[in-house]
């Protein structure tokens, strides 16, 4: 009889550092590319098709938003080129009010995550001692993009995220 093995991949945290490279302009502007793009929010594709991401906002910000945008690597002839696809874009609201220190940053929980475009299983916390979490389909891309886009007062606050493949 034949066994199917589900293979899950370590949860990880995005980035050591809450940056402003984790915070969007306001804009997407994303065209292929001839050069892999690179920053702290950027992280490897699995070989596996989904991965799970665990939003968390450095502030009680409004507005706020998250971005997931999928590389594929497209090959034509003795070019290389890096194609961007939106994999997903909503708004994070309901945040917990109290923080955990994250690499000494204080980071909140999103408890409602809301599908604005793109293909994601949304899990929304069902009391204030949970947190959301989204599935994103990412077949057939090399690389992943996370950006965040939060106003509170007029000013960009960032983000990161807990993540791993299943």
């Amino acid at each position: 009889m034949t066994q199917l093995k589900t293979v899950q991949e370590p949860m990880k945290f995005l980035s050591s550092n809450i940056s402003n490279a984790n915070v969007l302009s306001g804009t997407y502007l994303e065209v292929p590319k001839t050069t892999a793009p690179t920053g702290v929010n950027i992280i490897p594709a699995s070989s596996l098709n989904y991965i799970k991401i665990v939003p968390m906002l450095a502030t009680l910000a409004t507005n706020q938003t998250i971005r997931i945008t999928g590389w594929n690597e497209v090959r034509s002839g003795a070019n290389i080129y890096y194609v961007p696809q939106m994999l997903f874009y909503g708004t994070l609201a309901a945040l917990n009010a109290t923080g955990v220190a994250v690499n000494s940053v204080a980071l909140y929980s999103v408890a409602t995550i809301t599908k604005t475009q793109g293909d994601a299983k949304i899990y929304n916390a069902t009391s204030a001692q949970n947190t959301a979490f989204m599935l994103v389909d990412t077949l057939g891309c090399s690389l992943i993009e996370i950006e965040y886009f939060a106003t509170a007062g007029g000013t960009a606050t960032g983000g990161n995220v807990f993540y791993g493949a299943i």
